[in-house]
């Protein structure tokens, strides 16, 4: 939840920064927005990872062929 409310923090004074015409203040969070972004996809992407595999595992899937495998009768 830090996450989502820094990186929101960070837009917003990006976009304060475009509307003031502050290149400093653009150029500053514009990178920190960007970091602060790919850091929050990558804690989603690991976090949730392991509820799929699981949920896979649970109703008969390995993971690994999530969409591709069919049911074995």
């Amino acid at each position: 939840m830090m996450l989502i409310c820094s990186t929101s923090g960070m837009l917003l004074w990006m976009l304060h920064g475009i509307l003031v015409n502050d290149s400093a203040l653009i150029a500053a969070n514009s990178i920190s927005f960007i970091l602060a972004f790919l850091l929050l996809g990558l804690k989603i992407k690991n976090d949730y990872s392991g509820f799929v595999l699981n949920f896979c595992s649970k109703y008969g899937g390995s993971g690994k062929d999530v969409f591709l495998s069919k049911k074995r009768t």
